[in-house]
């Protein structure tokens, strides 16, 4: 009843007009988008890779023509998102820009018709609010009229499904980001056929989707996925009936804790040399080593190796602050389990919480006493 309540309220404020879509235009609304970006991607995520909040490692707006797209508030006439867009043939020949968003596996002719999404930035305070969709899909209908055939953006994993509900689809396997952690490269375009069997929210805007316009790149994605079989992001749920996690964390829990807590994990097989997290990164997830080794990594130096069972990030995640070390896949066996703070909060019972709240607390302790012992 609650997610039906939530989704009624979403779309009556959609269709109230209680968010205004906009290009951006003028010095006044860009400042409001560059606060937006300064509270998300610099005091939050903490995450600035140029000389601006606007910049990305595989995009910088030196020499490189784009768009601002935004959404604001019309009860306070505030910018409470946005988003940056930029023509795909523009980068075609940045080595970033094509690792990244894989444009080495589009035709030269498409990449013309296809956008680029980043810097997708929505104030904390309207997270649960029907923003973003609204900035993807307008910003989408917008483009539309310039001959645009598809949307091209990364997620990081723990956003995965949620953009897979939304009607995007991967393009390629979860890829290490220059700026440290994993990226997946995905593609929207409008396939009515694949909207409608998985009733993404995209759908309000299909007045728009011309189906003979989008069926070159139906045909190419239809094309690419039979190639590839089966598209291995890399990255995927912790499955029920693996084997049992026999872990400090899920000690004490319930039998349907222990199931929902690791339901809820997410499961990167890494690759030599792959950024896992990166210091002074924002502690957001926590994970540990199911398989292989890493080093951990500071100022240059590696100053130890973790291996299977190890516990890692739990301290900036506790704590809520940027991450003090970076750590790498030491082998190409390497897998790990991440946790994010919303896993945690899934857990049906209260108690079972509680229980994973006091195991980290453990971890971090016992950590404390082994420097302790060591100095």
């Amino acid at each position: 009843m609650k997610k039906l309540i939530e989704k009624l309220s979403h779309r009556w404020d959609i269709l109230s007009g209680r968010y205004q879509f906009l290009k951006v235009e003028n010095s006044d609304d860009l400042k409001g988008c560059l606060h937006v970006l300064n509270e998300v991607r610099l005091k939050e995520l903490n995450r600035v890779a140029g000389k601006s909040v606007l910049d990305s490692h595989a995009l910088n707006s030196t020499g490189i023509d784009y768009s601002l797209m935004a959404c604001r508030d019309t009860k306070t006439d505030k910018i409470v998102g946005c988003i940056k867009v930029t023509k795909s043939c523009q980068v075609k020949d940045m080595p970033y820009s094509v690792q990244e968003y894989r444009l080495d596996v589009f035709p030269e002719e498409m990449l013309d018709k296809l956008w680029i999404f980043t810097r997708l930035a929505v104030l904390k305070s309207y997270r649960k609010s029907p923003v973003s969709l609204l900035l993807l899909g307008n910003t989408f209908a917008k483009l539309m009229e310039e001959g645009c055939l598809g949307a091209l953006l990364t997620c990081e994993p723990s956003l995965y499904s949620m953009y897979k509900s939304l009607g995007m689809r991967p393009i390629g396997s979860a890829a290490n980001s220059p700026s440290g952690g994993y990226r997946i490269p995905m593609i929207f375009f409008p396939d009515l056929d694949y909207l409608k069997k998985i009733n993404s929210p995209a759908l309000l805007w299909s007045k728009y989707f011309q189906p003979p316009q989008f069926k070159p790149i139906i045909d190419w994605y239809e094309h690419l996925a039979d190639q590839k079989r089966e598209m291995r992001v890399g990255v995927s749920m912790y499955r029920e009936g693996e084997e049992e996690l026999d872990h400090i964390l899920t000690a004490g829990l319930s039998d349907r804790g222990k199931r929902d807590f690791l339901k809820n994990a997410i499961s990167i097989k890494c690759r030599m040399d792959d950024v896992i997290v990166a210091a002074n990164d924002g502690g957001k997830v926590f994970g540990l080593i199911k398989k292989g080794v890493a080093q951990v990594v500071i100022n240059g130096q590696s100053v130890a190796l973790l291996s299977e069972g190890a516990i890692f990030g739990e301290i900036a995640f506790l704590l809520d602050t940027n991450r003090t070390a970076t750590l790498i896949a030491a082998d190409d066996e390497t897998e790990v389990l991440l946790f994010s703070a919303s896993a945690l909060k899934r857990l049906a019972d209260h108690e079972d919480q509680v229980i994973i709240w006091r195991n980290l607390a453990k971890v971090v302790a016992r950590r404390l006493v082994d420097r302790t012992a060591v100095q």
